[in-house]
């Protein structure tokens, strides 16, 4: 069922659903927000959390970027994890420049994969596109008050080198590596190893 809120903000759906779970979903400023309606909870008094939409740049930062390098013996396979803090009462969304940008080498073919997880939010795809600038996309995805995490996974041909461009003027950049593979180089330090995978950080 569909309704529309009075401006209030206050809606009714006048149908009756299955046991729960349900899906509420709530369009407000072009964003789509959700709430799920246990079995057995309460079907009157429910509230959505929605926010105002700004394309204000500075409200969403990326607080930290890591960069896993997994050589194989057909490909070398890439992830880059993009956390994304939005401290304000606001939903970040820029459709022009998207809310993140990030550099795609040539060799990828413009083949990548996006998995995006909001707060309170089941992962979810979504697309990169292309912009103007040469080997840089972007993903126009709104992020809501709190921490988004964005993955972006692509694949090169085998090689023993891998070269990229960092975009954002904020947060850390870390690079990961498996525990077989270390990284040596100017302005390279070692943070030591993730507990339980043992992968160089």
């Amino acid at each position: 069922a569909t309704v529309k809120s009075d401006a209030e903000g206050k809606f009714k759906i006048e149908k009756e659903f299955p046991p729960g779970p349900a899906l509420l979903q709530a369009i407000y400023q072009g964003v789509l927000y959700t709430l799920v309606l246990p079995p057995g909870g309460p079907t009157t008094g429910v509230h959505v959390k929605i926010y105002d939409t700004t394309a204000k740049a500075g409200v969403a930062k990326v607080s930290q970027h890591m960069i896993l390098i997994e050589p194989k013996a057909n490909s070398l396979d890439i992830s880059e994890t993009f956390l994304i803090e939005n401290d304000s009462t606001t939903t970040f969304l820029d459709p022009a420049k998207g809310s993140i940008q990030f550099y795609l080498p040539e060799a990828a073919n413009g083949k990548v994969g996006v998995t995006i997880n909001s707060p309170g939010g089941m992962p979810i795809q979504r697309s990169a596109e292309k912009t103007k600038e040469n080997n840089v996309y972007k993903i126009a995805y709104p992020v809501k008050p709190g921490e988004s995490r964005f993955d972006v996974s692509y694949s090169l041909p085998p090689s023993d080198t891998f070269a990229s461009k960092i975009l954002h003027g904020e947060g850390v950049t870390r690079l990961v590596t498996p525990s077989s593979v270390t990284l040596e180089g100017e302005g390279v330090q070692s943070l030591g190893q993730e507990p339980q995978t043992k992968a160089h950080i």
